[in-house]
């Protein structure tokens, strides 16, 4: 057997995107296509472009704005992912260096090892290279437009017609979860969301007979969704575990049972192998991470935070507009009522995806959540578990276009023409009476049940003319469709909206400008991200044990539960005033060891030394003289200290020799070399590094060198490398 080149671009387009084009091993193993192609790429990628667009109208008038929930005038982007950009494109201007440490919060942590760095995802370098509103935007419109191709792909493949693959897409780009996700600036949870019809169509492919080949692809599509969002990954994991077992046992041609078999084996293996390798790379330093970081620790109660209740599920058919993202629900009428039609067998594995998921997302309010919890390791890891309900908008959308199939069919009963209309018009009756009553009685109508009102009697009209055949198949479906757009349109205006960036905060400004290296503290979050300082405080999922115990002293007072912000909570004016007057009484020696020289607040701070230096606005602004220097000795003199985000040089000068001190947190893959010569490293304080130096002059070098993210890197590398091999490479017998 020999290895020939087999068009490597051309095939790497025909294994993505002709998604029609579908092959599935016989008894002899040969290919055979079992749906015509789909249609050109191009006019499946136009219209899915201009859908997001016409979604995403607010951030493509206004591209340099902020995508924002009308509900909650704050961003994830603007907390989290638009500073990591901006941290990663001034470490590379300005020392040459890929940041693998994050020096902007909590006096330090890995970068490289933080899921929400997005430096691992290819498409996140865009921000990385332009740190702007407009490109995350760019990468919303093109991410959307990802998923709806991706759906209409997968669903081609289970036989769906061109129309209602067009309806399951249309369905879940414009649910309105998504949506508020994406205002909420949950930018990797939506990129992967995105990534998971792709998942399921390789599954599909790989599952029963694709052989090792398919296998690695869909090992691909998982291991980039890790990459992604990796609590995301690790559900849709779960999901593709699900499917291809579902596929094997259920939806397997007979076949040659060793030759199925032991393709089947070589996809699964090859899967597995790939999905774990190509996401080395943030999974190996993240592990590390986990490890030392609080949010290893989390209770029940902390990890079934924004669970959905019994009252939210009303939101299926009444939407409850403009409510917290976590929260949402509606997937719209037109997709709901296309999903009685298609509760068919044949569709029972999409019935119990939706069910599953829609308990689960339940949380602590049903038996179900707590046994997964235990049962199921590294999901004790995860919180937020409303945000499962996306595999119940996916469900929707398969079931949705499953109906719509059945309704271009036009094969229905005598009973059914018969019962329906009265079906229709005693819904619609009850809608419109409800809608009107309350408009009398209150002379207002909640957008919700307004749209209740307006939507149902419509969409269940147009489906009684077809059924009547009153309305061809095709004319009906395209109303239905319209009518999709128009009500999930509706629904995504509550949800999403664009505010400029917000201008830098005069405070910020003025420490902008003073020299040396320093940090700040402010325990009411009165220094927002994005921000060019180095901050004591901030939010982030994941942060060290030690630094949160740590800083919960130098702030006074801590909350003694997990908080992805450290201090545990920001102090304003809901705060419980026991917390309050702690938080007004800084540790200023114990700030001072984190290089802490200017605190700011937007309340006075009584701590005892504590200069007052300005006010901008409420932003009061103190200097402390309890600041330590960056590196410090008490017997000797430090000087040329040079920064870089992953190495610290110094010179060093002492008679009597002793322990230097860098005021920067001790985390594992730190060294330090005197005058060349690699030494143990120390910690002091319990957090912070340093190194016992002899007497005399020396040069120390603090370098970090993690050796879980080189592993992973090389490890990655190679996968790639090999799965490139793999696509473009193939077999040929001689």
């Amino acid at each position: 057997m020999s290895w020939t080149p087999d068009s490597g671009c051309a095939k790497l387009v025909k294994v993505i995107f002709l998604a029609g084009t579908v092959t599935e091993n016989s008894n002899s193993s040969t290919a055979k296509s079992i749906h015509p192609p789909l249609i050109p790429e191009w006019k499946i990628l136009l219209p899915a472009l201009g859908l997001a667009a016409v979604l995403l109208w607010p951030l493509v008038l206004h591209p340099n704005d902020v995508p924002m929930p009308p509900v909650l005038q704050n961003s994830d982007l603007l907390i989290s992912h638009l500073p990591n950009a901006q941290y990663l494109h001034r470490m590379l201007a300005e020392y040459g260096q890929l940041a693998l440490w994050n020096a902007q919060m909590f006096a330090g942590q890995p970068f490289a090892a933080d899921p929400l760095a997005g430096m691992w995802y290819l498409p996140n370098w865009l921000v990385v290279l332009f740190p702007q509103p407009f490109a995350f935007n760019l990468l919303f419109l093109f991410h959307l437009a990802w998923a709806g191709l991706g759906l209409f792909a997968f669903l081609r493949e289970e036989g769906r017609s061109t129309w209602a693959a067009g309806v399951g897409a249309a369905a879940f780009m414009g649910t309105p979860k998504l949506l508020g996700h994406l205002a909420g600036g949950h930018v990797s949870l939506v990129f992967a969301v995105c990534w998971t019809p792709w998942l399921l169509l390789l599954t599909r492919r790989a599952f029963p007979g694709g052989g090792w080949r398919r296998g690695a692809l869909a090992g691909a599509c998982l291991g980039v969704m890790v990459l992604i969002d990796i609590r995301w990954g690790f559900y849709s994991a779960l999901l593709f575990g699900a499917y291809a077992v579902w596929r094997l046992v259920f939806q397997s041609r007979r076949s040659a049972f060793p030759v199925s078999m032991r393709r089947d084996i070589g996809a699964g293996l090859a899967l597995l192998l790939f999905a774990v390798v190509l996401s080395a790379g943030l999974t190996l330093p993240l592990l590390e991470f986990m490890g030392l970081s609080r949010r290893s620790g989390l209770s029940p109660v902390e990890t079934a935070i924004f669970s959905l209740s019994a009252g939210d599920l009303l939101g299926l058919v009444l939407p409850k507009l403009g409510v917290y993202y976590e929260l949402i629900v509606y997937p719209g009428l037109v997709p709901l009522l296309l999903v009685v039609p298609g509760l068919r067998r044949r569709n029972g594995f999409w019935v119990l995806v939706a069910v599953l998921a829609g308990v689960f997302a339940l949380g602590p309010n049903t038996p179900f959540f707590p046994l997964a919890v235990r049962m199921v390791p590294l999901l004790g890891w995860l919180r937020v578990p409303s945000r499962v309900w996306f595999f119940v908008v996916l469900a929707i959308a398969v079931l949705a276009s499953s109906g719509a199939d059945w309704l271009l069919a036009g094969e229905f009963s005598a009973a059914l023409r018969r019962w329906l209309p009265l079906v229709t018009s005693g819904l619609s009756l009850t809608a419109v009476l409800l809608v009107g009553s309350i408009l009398l009685a209150s002379k207002s109508v909640p957008p919700g049940l307004a749209a209740l009102g307006i939507f149902l009697p419509l969409s269940l009209g147009i489906i009684t003319l077809i059924v009547k055949a009153k309305l061809s198949p095709r004319t009906g479906l395209v109303m239905l469709t319209l009518l999709l757009l128009i009500d999930l349109g509706w629904a995504d205006s509550h949800q999403l909206s664009a505010v400029p960036l917000p201008a830098m905060a005069p405070a910020e400004s003025w420490l902008d400008t003073q020299e040396g290296l320093f940090r700040v503290y402010s325990p009411s979050d009165s220094l927002p991200f994005p921000s060019s300082l180095e901050q004591v405080n901030g939010v982030n999922p994941l942060h060290l044990d030690s630094m949160a115990g740590f800083i919960g002293e130098a702030a006074g007072y801590t909350t003694g539960s997990y908080s992805v912000s450290l201090p545990d909570i920001y102090v304003d004016e809901d705060t419980p005033p026991e917390i309050r007057e702690a938080a007004a009484r800084p540790d200023l020696e114990q700030l001072g060891l984190l290089n802490v020289r200017f605190l700011a607040a937007d309340f006075a701070l009584e701590s005892p030394g504590l200069n007052t230096v300005a006010a901008f606005g409420d932003t009061i602004r103190y200097e402390t003289p309890l600041v330590r220097p960056r590196a410090w000795m008490k017997t000797g003199r430090v000087e040329n200290l040079v920064w870089t985000p992953n190495r610290i040089t110094l010179s060093v000068t002492s008679e009597a020799g002793g322990r230097l001190i860098l005021s920067e947190v001790m985390y594992p893959g730190w060294s330090v070399s005197v005058d060349g010569d690699i030494v143990p490293i120390e910690t002091a304080f319990g957090v912070l590094r340093s190194v016992t130096l002899l007497p005399g002059k020396h040069r120390v070098v603090f370098a970090f060198r993690p050796t879980s993210v080189y592993v992973g890197a090389g490890l990655a590398g190679l996968g790639w490398l090999a799965l490139a091999f793999s696509v473009f490479i193939k077999p040929r017998k001689i």
